[in-house]
């Protein structure tokens, strides 16, 4: 299987959505089981994007 490079990543630091629409899922928790709560910490952003990695 050929290894996918993508020239740029979006990452979404946190998880927690100040919002409060009552349809969605990070809201009614239903997507807390796949993708969890809370914020990226330091050493996954780390492990994701090494500083020698960015622009």
């Amino acid at each position: 299987m050929e290894q996918v490079r993508p020239s740029t990543i979006r990452l979404e630091a946190s998880a927690h959505c100040q919002l409060g629409c009552p349809f969605y899922p990070t809201t009614t928790k239903a997507i807390h089981p796949a993708v969890g709560s809370g914020l990226l910490c330091l050493e996954a952003f780390t492990r994701l994007a090494p500083p020698s990695k960015r622009p």
